[in-house]
């Protein structure tokens, strides 16, 4: 009985880590890439400096699809964002 249910565990923590929320890393690659396509290139702008100070305050499900999540900024101020998962990672869902 203990043998099967090793597997059974093992799968389980697997899966479980393929579903959820996006983790704080995954929304500052997310962050980044998108920065990286809004911010016109004569702006000198610390993107990678920027998005570190960033922090993820927490995620919950969306009633649409993906996860909002409440994001803290480098001044301090709180925005929230939808991010969606796409076969590229975690992307910031433009309404």
């Amino acid at each position: 009985m203990q043998i099967k249910l090793v597997p059974t565990l093992i799968i389980a923590t697997l899966l479980a880590g393929c579903s959820g929320a996006p983790s704080e890393s995954e929304v500052r690659d997310a962050l980044s890439r998108e920065m990286t396509l809004q911010t016109p290139s004569f702006l000198q702008v610390d993107i990678p400096g920027v998005v570190a100070k960033i922090k993820v305050l927490g995620c919950s499900k969306a009633d649409t699809s993906g996860y909002l999540c409440d994001i803290q900024g480098v001044e301090g101020q709180v925005s929230g964002m939808r991010f969606i998962k796409t076969d590229k990672g975690w992307s910031v869902a433009r309404k």
